[in-house]
């Protein structure tokens, strides 16, 4: 599960199939995605690192 903003843009896979479905989206599974962020000015390194590590999010920790 995640979080998108109104500015979010991505695919949406319909399916049935509950195992693909679970393979695809659980964290445990270590597929590959990636990410593009556009901002207005560039990261000063503490930013940077803060993104590199666990977020407290709502009482639970995200992954880096």
């Amino acid at each position: 599960m995640g979080r998108l903003d109104k500015a979010s843009e991505g695919l949406l896979l319909f399916t049935n199939d509950t195992r693909l479905a679970h393979r695809l989206t659980s964290p445990d599974a270590h597929l590959p995605k990636v990410y593009e962020v556009r901002i207005d000015r560039p990261l000063r390194p503490a930013e940077l690192g803060a993104l590199c590590t666990e977020i407290d999010l709502d009482g639970e920790l995200t992954r880096p």
